[in-house]
């Protein structure tokens, strides 16, 4: 019987070449299908700069608008009596309106204020809020009374005496004799606005409250005084006192005239600083 599923040798090698082609057909698209499809964690040195810049921007874009659009609050202390102070100065000392209202309220119900701790009692006022206003209350009740109709020498009085001046607190008083150390000593009441966080109300206290002799200040001798006695007062600076020891090289100095006509020091200056010299 006739096989009928026989291949002629023309058609078997038909059958193999197909096959060849088919395979080879297969393997080509297999590669040309994987070279083009992009492998799903693989991206351009490029691509990732643009992303991080991008992210980059967008986080200073946020900082920028957070910073805009954050309110600034600032504050300043001063001296204060917490029986006589009203709404406005509280808010002034960094308290919120709603909190310097209740310190009001507080105030009316339970006041005066006898002593500085009374305020530790009010919970709008935390330990540290109090800590930090502590050096600035004056309760006039804790001022002395006796020496009100005395003046006070102002560049011999201690921190306790001008304590003892109506209106005058702990900080201020020591601010007070902090700048007269450094001078020297005070010639002129008007020097007292070179004192930190001296306002026109204190000023005005001082000034009616205390006696100025300005014969007691210290005076530098600026033919004999150290390089460093010199340079240390607040009203010579570092090319005056360089002038000054170069000039006493040559010949002594009997007047500060030599500064003015090197432009080291100005006229107004020479003023301010002339009662603390002396030419022996």
């Amino acid at each position: 019987m006739k096989n009928q599923f026989s291949f002629s040798r023309s058609q078997q090698l038909g059958v193999v070449v197909w096959s060849v082609i088919i395979v080879g057909l297969i393997a080509l698209l297999n590669v040309t299908y994987t070279s083009r499809m992009q492998q799903p964690f693989e991206v351009s040195r490029a691509d990732m700069e643009y992303v991080q810049l991008a992210a980059e921007n967008d986080r200073n874009s946020s900082e920028i608008s957070y910073s805009e659009n954050r309110p600034e609050f600032s504050y300043t202390l001063f001296d204060f009596d917490p029986n006589t102070i009203e709404l406005s100065q509280w808010k002034q000392l960094g308290f919120s309106p709603k909190q310097a209202e209740a310190i009001i309220n507080y105030r009316a119900k339970s006041g005066p204020f006898k002593t500085k701790e009374d305020l530790k009692k009010i919970y709008v006022i935390s330990a540290e809020k109090y800590a930090e206003l502590e050096p600035y209350i004056l309760l006039k009740s804790n001022t002395s009374t006796e020496s009100t109709n005395e003046l006070i020498p102002l560049n011999t009085a201690t921190v306790e005496e001008l304590e003892s001046i109506p209106g005058i607190g702990n900080f201020t008083a020591k601010n007070i004799v902090q700048k007269r150390t450094a001078l020297g000593g005070f010639y002129s009441n008007t020097q007292l606005h070179e004192v930190y966080k001296m306002t026109e109300d204190l000023y005005q206290v001082l000034v009616e409250s205390t006696t100025l002799n300005a014969a007691e200040i210290k005076t530098i001798n600026i033919n004999t005084a150290t390089k460093d006695e010199i340079d240390k007062h607040p009203y010579i600076d570092f090319a005056m006192t360089a002038a000054i020891l170069k000039e006493r090289e040559k010949t002594k100095i009997t007047s500060l005239d030599f500064l003015l006509e090197k432009n080291i020091l100005t006229a107004e200056g020479k003023e301010k600083v002339q009662p603390y010299i002396r030419f022996e």
